[in-house]
């Protein structure tokens, strides 16, 4: 099986120097392909590159972003069937729904990228620090820079071209770290952004496990973080700058302030998750459980007191009831 490259830097592809990553079917769990991981230094170049693209894409004319999303659409569609076909073969999703992500999704990307870019607006508000109205507030929407986009295994191509394709038509650059599980499709992708004409830096890609992620997300250049992923992950992520960057000294007190309480403890598995893919085999049944030791007999009650008698009970005889019956008669006649 082919081996594929694990790194896209500046415009080309790279060799990763990195481990090897395998990618099987999760269905009969046959080699799709391989990997390398990208190093630490190939990381470090890919944002590198990102950061030293950012000027001059930032600066290029709305019109023109648009333009190549509108490219980038064409070649998506082109390019659509091989890439399900490889998503169906890397995640074991169906190919209609493999099919779906890509032509209902991915490519639909760059059409709303295209036309949403258009219509962003900024503000002028008026100022509120002085009364002769001689002052406005103008808010203008800007790129933010080097975008880090780490996506799932799931939606391999969806869910990464959501950062990818709005952060370029808005003058970002990226790097995108995808999921060892579905490497190949990405690089796919990629190749369809390169196609497009998207410039040398724009986009930057690099495969690995998590600590190759981890890097990313606390590069200081990087100045935005996508993720989607599991929890755990997630709460490392939001994590990563606070614990790499110095944190900012307050100008006053907060007057406001509120702590956040921490997630619930998750509730334990019964069984635990296949392996990868949606067509992996279902894990084996967990053993089943040891009996719990019979619970010691408690000391037996104490006897219940015994009921007070019951008070006799008087019953009337056929004479004594019609002699009441026929008492009650002489009263009514009484009344009337």
């Amino acid at each position: 099986m082919a081996t594929y490259p694990g790194a896209f830097i500046n415009g080309a592809w790279q060799d990763g120097k990195g481990a090897e990553i395998e990618v099987r079917n999760p269905y009969d769990d046959s080699l799709v392909g391989s990997v390398n991981a990208a190093t630490s230094d190939q990381l470090e170049a890919a944002v590198a590159a990102a950061a030293a693209a950012f000027p001059a894409w930032r600066r290029t004319p709305l019109m023109q972003r648009v333009e190549l999303c509108r490219k980038a659409l064409e070649v998506c569609l082109e390019h659509a069937p091989a890439i399900a076909e490889m998503i169906t073969r890397e995640t074991g999703k169906t190919i209609r729904e493999a099919e779906e992500e890509m032509v209902e999704f991915t490519v639909d990307h760059f059409r709303r990228a295209s036309e949403d870019v258009i219509r962003y607006r900024g503000q002028v508000l008026p100022s509120t620090q002085e009364r002769n109205g001689s002052k406005r507030i103008m808010v203008v929407q800007e790129p933010i820079g080097v975008v880090a986009a780490v996506s799932p295994w799931n939606f391999p191509v969806d869910i990464a071209g959501i950062p990818i394709v709005y952060g370029l038509a808005l003058g970002c650059t990226l790097v995108w770290k995808a999921s060892e599980i579905a490497p190949i499709c990405a690089n796919m992708f990629v190749d369809v952004l390169h196609e497009a004409g998207f410039p040398a830096g724009t986009i930057n890609l690099v495969h690995g496990y998590g600590d190759i992620g981890a890097e990313l997300v606390a590069h200081d250049k990087v100045g935005s973080v996508v993720f989607t992923g599991s929890v755990a992950t997630g709460e490392k992520v939001a994590a990563a700058p606070e614990e790499e960057a110095p944190a900012p000294k307050p100008k006053a007190a907060p007057k406001a302030a509120a702590k956040v309480a921490p997630p619930p403890e998750p509730e334990p598995e019964e069984a635990p998750a296949p392996k990868r893919g949606f067509g992996a085999k279902a894990a084996p049944a967990a053993a089943e459980k040891a009996e719990a030791p019979a619970p010691k007999p408690k000391a037996a009650a104490k006897p219940a007191a015994k009921p007070a008698a019951a008070a006799p009970k008087v019953e009337k005889g056929a004479a004594s009831l019609a002699d009441e019956i026929a008492s009650l008669m002489e009263d009514m006649d009484a009344d009337d």
